[in-house]
C-alpha cells in the first residue's frame, strides 16, 4: 500500500503519478493545492480500511482525485 510520512511525499508520489502527466498545467497547479492533498490523503486511509471498490461507490470526490488515487493504487501493487 501507499507509504508516505507528510504531505511533502505524497506531493511527490502523485508527481509521478500517470494521471498527473495528462493534466494540464493550471489542474497541475491547482490539484497540488494543501486541501486537495489533504482529500486525497484521507482518502487512502479510507481505502486502506474499507477498500477502494466501497469507497468510490460512496464518494463525491471529484474525477481527478479518483483517477490520481487510482493511479497511486495500480503503482503501490506492482
Amino acid at each position: 500500500m501507499v507509504q508516505f510520512s507528510n504531505i511533502y511525499d505524497l506531493r511527490k508520489i502523485i508527481k509521478k503519478s500517470e494521471a498527473y502527466n495528462e493534466m494540464s498545467l493550471i489542474q497541475r497547479v491547482i490539484f497540488l493545492k494543501r486541501n486537495n492533498l489533504k482529500a486525497i490523503e484521507h482518502s487512502i486511509y479510507v481505502i486502506r480500511n474499507i477498500g477502494y471498490d466501497k469507497w468510490e461507490s460512496q464518494t463525491n470526490s471529484i474525477h481527478w482525485n479518483k483517477k490520481i488515487i487510482k493511479s497511486i493504487l495500480d503503482v503501490c501493487k506492482k
